[in-house]
């Protein structure tokens, strides 16, 4: 999957956070949105990409995703 379909994803993900009745569900689209903006700093990672390390510091500021492991 290339990275602007990621990045179209990650914002419907947050999209549908902002937009929902619950905390339950805005709960679960904002761990889906996080987990998604890893997959993107890994592929960022990879790819020496400079945003690389916003995407992480999204994803989970304490995590090493110089050395991921994710699908190209």
């Amino acid at each position: 999957m290339d990275l602007n379909s990621l990045y179209f994803r990650h914002q419907v993900l947050l999209i549908r956070a902002a937009a929902s009745g619950s905390r339950s569900l805005r709960a679960t689209h904002v761990a889906a949105a996080e987990a998604l903006a890893g997959t993107i700093a890994c592929l960022q990672f990879r790819s020496g990409a400079p945003a690389s390390h916003g995407w992480a510091a999204i994803a989970d500021p304490a995590a090493d995703f110089s050395q991921c492991e994710c699908a190209a």
